[in-house]
């Protein structure tokens, strides 16, 4: 049965859809088509929804759905290929837009035009703190303690953007993000970001740059990627003040607990800062 899953290429179970299939042999799938041609399936997951184990989860709507049934075993190689299986796979980060074609084969890894991608034809980008998009390309080594890479400032061409398309890009000659120390040079340099950065495949389009995305996704997938990776740090230094806890209180489970549940992971509640007083009676021994 799982076989048959594969072969179509859903994540529905093969007992609550129509085998269309040749059974080659296959006694189950045989006996499943014959109690399909008379209207019966072997499982109900809308009036059983607990007992979906054998249903391959990782999305809300089966990308089967929207596809004609003549069309389903035709398509079903390319979809395994592409990795499409659900109908949240081709669309952008704000889970409305359906993916461009270049820009999904690019998400899954694969080649537009059958050329072996070059590792290096990539740019970086990250929000800024009013979550403008930057963009960069990068260049050497940084010095510095606080970046780990300088790379070229690439800027958005003209005054108008539009969501919903990838951006022009080109090298910007100079502005107030300006790292370079040479004078007369039209060479922007800033820092690329370290933490919240991450790369873009991208094309050459009428001597200008564009990225393999469009803004709204660039915009979309670098604020998740902020988000995401404040809320790692935060658990990282949840972990640590628990693990002081063992090593430098020694007391009974029940009061060390008691302490524990006293940090706060995470309080977006109350701006303001709290205060506890600990009290702590300790008898001193003559050794």
């Amino acid at each position: 049965m799982s076989q048959e899953q594969k072969n179509i290429w859903t994540s529905k179970c093969p007992g609550e859809i129509k085998i269309e299939s040749k059974c080659h042999h296959n006694w189950i799938l045989a006996a499943i088509k014959m109690l399909n041609e008379e209207n019966i399936k072997l499982c109900n997951h809308e009036s059983r929804n607990n007992n979906d184990k054998h249903r391959i989860k990782g999305g809300k709507i089966d990308i089967l759905e929207l596809i004609d049934k003549k069309n389903i075993k035709e398509s079903a190689l390319s979809r395994k290929t592409k990795d499409v299986m659900f109908l949240e796979d081709i669309l952008e980060a704000d889970g409305v837009k359906l993916l461009k074609w270049k820009h999904l084969c690019k998400e899954k890894g694969l080649n537009t035009k059958g050329k072996t991608p070059n590792g290096k034809n990539y740019i970086i980008t990250w929000n800024d703190e009013h979550d403008f998009p930057i963009f960069g390309e990068d260049k050497k080594r940084s010095q510095s303690k606080n970046h780990k890479r300088i790379g070229i400032h690439l800027e958005l061409v003209g005054e108008e953007y539009d969501l919903n398309n990838s951006p022009y890009l080109k090298k910007c000659e100079g502005c107030s993000r300006n790292i370079s120390k040479k004078k007369g040079n039209k060479e922007c340099l800033i820092y690329l970001e370290n933490e919240y950065s991450r790369k873009i495949e991208r094309r050459k389009d009428d001597g200008l740059i564009k990225p393999y995305e469009t803004l709204n996704n660039i915009k979309k997938k670098n604020n998740w990627l902020r988000k995401f990776t404040q809320e790692e740090r935060r658990d990282e230094i949840y972990n640590e003040r628990i693990g002081k806890i063992d090593s430098i209180i020694k007391a009974d489970e029940e009061f060390i607990m008691l302490i524990k549940n006293s940090i706060f992971e995470n309080d977006e509640n109350f701006s303001r800062e709290k205060r506890f007083f600990l009290i702590i009676d300790a008898v001193k021994k003559n050794s």
